[in-house]
């Protein structure tokens, strides 16, 4: 039962990334399922043109060309990768780890700059950005901290905590309105919204979970009426 829920969940968030993609950035994109089995876990990413198939790369065309050719050409794809489970009670799914960023080579999955979560680290921010570059000022700040260099893409740039960090719909706008995406579909910017508010929505219901007693504090400073169960 635990599995079907698991396959179930994640196969309705699939479909709804695939249509933030299409409704977007691109064309016929598809991110599949796959089971990781007696883990609990799944895998949610692209495939390149058999459904059952997994892009290991995890790459996106960044075009809306009605062509497959000329997608498959494009210069630019957007890498995206989550794994994914059930909740601690076994009914809600959770993203365990993500990956997305802009990509410029489909060989290699390298992204200049990706949006990452890993929620079991303690280690560094389970919510960051990397980016590959050179910052002069950092390198002072390192070496007036008495610290030796480390590369920019090095750095875990926080991003919003575990609850609301940065999602797929932020990073498309992002790189829209720096006109990284050639061509955004018409409508781009409703359909971003839509998809964001429903996330929004999701992550509230998801806090208050964890949190009752903040949450019912807050309604009845509202007016609302809230008893406990």
């Amino acid at each position: 039962m635990t599995r079907e829920r698991l396959r179930g969940q994640a196969e309705e968030f699939a479909a709804t990334l695939t249509h933030v993609l299409n409704a977007t950035v691109t064309t016929g994109a598809h991110l599949t399922v796959f089971i990781l089995d007696d883990t609990g876990h799944a895998i949610v990413a692209p495939s390149r043109t058999d459904p059952d198939t997994i892009d290991e790369v995890g790459w996106v065309p960044l075009s809306t060309a009605a062509s497959e050719a000329e997608r498959e050409a494009a210069p630019l794809g957007l890498k995206i990768r989550f794994r994914v489970g059930l909740d601690g009670e076994g009914d809600h799914l959770q993203v365990e780890t993500s990956v997305f960023g802009l990509c410029v080579s489909r060989a290699t999955g390298f992204c200049p700059i990706r949006v990452e979560y890993d929620r079991s680290k303690t280690s560094k921010q389970r919510a960051h950005v990397q980016v590959h570059g050179e910052s002069a000022g950092l390198a002072y700040a390192f070496a007036r901290a008495g610290q030796p260099l480390r590369p920019l893409h090095k750095l875990h740039l926080p991003v919003g905590g575990h609850r609301f960090r940065p999602t797929l719909e932020d990073f498309i706008e992002f790189l829209a309105q720096e006109h990284l995406i050639p061509e955004p579909k018409p409508g781009w910017q409703e359909v971003l919204r839509r998809s964001r508010s429903g996330w929004e929505t999701h992550q509230v219901r998801a806090a208050v979970r964890r949190h009752p007693e903040a949450a019912a504090a807050q309604l009845r400073l509202q007016g609302y009426t809230v008893a406990p169960p």
